[in-house]
């Protein structure tokens, strides 16, 4: 519950300085990838199979993605994102992290697909697998993320992207630092 709670303040205090910023960053620039001086807003749902490290299981992971996108500049998106997984096999693992992410775009504003890298922070909880009478050892802290992937039909109202993502949370548990790598298919909707 604590976690929960701590992320839906980052959430909320987050929302309001990324729309800010991304209006900001709308106001200024000369020109959108749809001919007008808004930030385009949208909301985003990924998922896919993803693999945990450092928590006690070697089973597959399923990962879901939930968030708000800014398209603040042809080349640039800002995320607001929760991401969270689990496994079938093993289901008292669970990591949740919300997270800030920035996304650049490598191809001009006229291509309709293109590569991009980027990378984002925020909080992060992970509980490891239960092995050998030891109880499951929780971790929360602070969590980076990186991203490289490949976005179809950009100049869309409802773009699609393939992307492999790692994420790690900063604080060790008995087995070390949590990792999080998976393979994620979104969509964003207006």
């Amino acid at each position: 519950m604590r976690i929960f709670t701590l992320g839906l303040l980052i959430l909320l205090t987050w929302l309001p300085a990324a729309s800010s910023f991304a209006q900001a960053a709308g106001a200024s620039k000369s020109g959108g990838s749809k001919g007008d001086n808004t930030v385009s807003r949208s909301y985003f749902f990924g998922f896919g199979p993803g693999y945990f490290s450092n928590l006690n299981s070697r089973s597959m992971a399923t990962a879901f993605s939930l968030g708000i996108a800014w398209d603040i500049d042809p080349s640039l998106d800002l995320y607001l994102t929760t991401d969270f997984a689990f496994s079938f096999k093993n289901t008292d693992i669970r990591y949740f992290s919300p997270l800030m992410k920035l996304r650049y775009m490598f191809e001009n504003e006229e291509a309709k697909h293109s590569l991009f890298a980027g990378g984002g922070i925020g909080l992060g909880y992970a509980r490891n697998h239960d092995t050998f009478g030891f109880p499951p050892d929780s971790v929360t802290g602070f969590a980076l993320n990186v991203g490289i992937g490949w976005k179809f039909y950009r100049n869309t109202s409802m773009p699609i992207i393939l992307e492999l993502e790692h994420q790690m949370i900063l604080q060790e548990s008995r087995y070390g630092t949590p990792i999080m790598t998976w393979i994620k298919l979104g969509a964003f909707f207006p």
